[in-house]
């Protein structure tokens, strides 16, 4: 069981969940929805108040057809900031988030591998805005989101790099690592409300994928799932040598048509797969591909002659020609992280 002050706790992060959910919420909205008293919910949001997370505002409803005044509970946005760091090979790209993922801030810098210069960046932003209640490292690499270490980045050259320990020398605000193509599928889920199991595929110079479930990253045991790039095909060659879209330069229209078709093939049995294993509500692949029509019938066509029709008659494939940065998912990340409750059992 657990103590009072846990609990009282567990209902302040439910209050500002519910509260981000429902902008404008009354008190008594939270206590029916929590099925917990006015008053418990009046002391934990006077708490709120004090801290200065949630503002009280009067806002106009309509009741048996006259307008009265409601009070109404909303957060205040800019005093729960959020960074979000994306570290690539040589670029770091920083954004300041509000607590409604509105940008507050932005900066771009090159990186040439110097982590100390890297986190005095950091640190100085930290000193410049305040404590932030997270900071949100996104890598290109197989992460260790609950350890906080980099396993492995070919890109950075980093193996077993304890990041979070590292950082934490420096920093006070509370610290998390993802992959850079989870935080954009973390994305991709708080877009489509977190209710569907999602499998995301992103197909650019390099090939990702990962997999939500219930609003969540599915890690795997290892934390390796949705490392599809170094699967070997029969040629010998990888995935990721296979599609890199680096590859469409200086082709003929009829090598280009015939390179694509190929590349869809091949995403097609990553695919075929995947819908079996896991049967997804939903595929969302993000790739300069998705343009041609040739890419889209080529996917369709191969998983419609491999697969029954009642396994795919209620899938839906999402065709995105932008790639999402993962900075707002990375931000999105954040957010979850602070409304988690831990330490409450039943």
């Amino acid at each position: 069981m657990a103590g009072v002050g846990v609990l009282r706790i567990a209902n302040k992060k439910l209050i500002i969940k519910l509260i981000r959910e429902h902008p404008n919420i009354s008190r008594k909205d939270l206590a029916k929805i929590l099925n917990v008293s006015k008053n418990t919910v009046s002391l934990a949001v006077e708490e709120l108040i004090n801290e200065k997370i949630i503002e009280e505002k009067s806002v106009s409803v309509e009741e048996k057809g006259r307008g009265r005044p409601k009070v109404a509970l909303d957060i205040q946005v800019d005093n729960l900031k959020i960074m979000s760091v994306n570290l690539k090979k040589e670029e770091v790209h920083i954004c300041i988030y509000n607590y409604r993922t509105s940008i507050i801030y932005e900066q771009k810098f090159p990186y040439e591998g110097n982590m100390e210069e890297f986190a005095n960046v950091l640190l100085d932003l930290e000193s410049s805005f305040g404590e932030f209640i997270g900071i949100t490292v996104i890598i290109p690499g197989i992460v260790d989101s609950i350890k906080g270490k980099v396993v492995y980045s070919e890109k950075l050259m980093w193996k077993e790099i304890d990041l979070v320990f590292f950082l934490k020398k420096y920093l006070k605000s509370p610290l998390y690592i993802q992959n850079n193509v989870k935080c954009t599928a973390i994305y991709q889920a708080w877009k489509n409300n977190n209710s569907e199991t999602i499998y995301y595929l992103k197909v650019d110079q390099g090939i990702g994928s990962a997999l939500i479930v219930n609003g969540e990253i599915w890690e795997g045991a290892f934390n390796v799932a949705g490392e599809i790039s170094h699967i070997r095909l029969e040629n010998g060659q990888t995935l990721e040598e296979i599609c890199n879209t680096n590859n469409l330069e200086n082709k003929s229209v009829e090598q280009r048509k015939k390179f694509i078709k190929n590349v869809a093939a091949n995403i097609a049995q990553v695919l075929k797969h995947t819908i079996v294993l896991i049967n997804p509500n939903r595929i969302i692949i993000e790739s300069k591909y998705c343009e041609e029509n040739v890419f889209q019938t080529e996917i369709w066509n191969t998983l419609n002659q491999q697969l029954l029709d009642e396994i795919l008659k209620d899938l839906s494939i999402n065709f995105n020609t932008n790639i999402t940065p993962p900075l707002l998912g990375g931000a999105i990340l954040t957010i979850f992280e602070y409304e988690k409750i831990e330490g409450v059992t039943t």
